[in-house]
This record gives C-alpha cells, sequence and structure tokens, in this order.
C-alpha cells in the first residue's frame, strides 16, 4: 500500500468510495 496519485484520488471520490477503500482494493 501506498500514497494515491492525484488522478487515482479524482477517480476514487468520483467513485463515491474513500481512499482507504481503495488502496484494500489495490
Amino acid at each position: 500500500m501506498g500514497k494515491l496519485t492525484n488522478e487515482e484520488l479524482e477517480v476514487v471520490y468520483k467513485q463515491g468510495m474513500k481512499p482507504s477503500d481503495y488502496l484494500a482494493y489495490k
């Protein structure tokens, strides 16, 4: 698990997810 890029954060928030949730699925 690492830090998300700004582009990844945009996608995460557009999908209505939390960054921590996104990292858990990575």
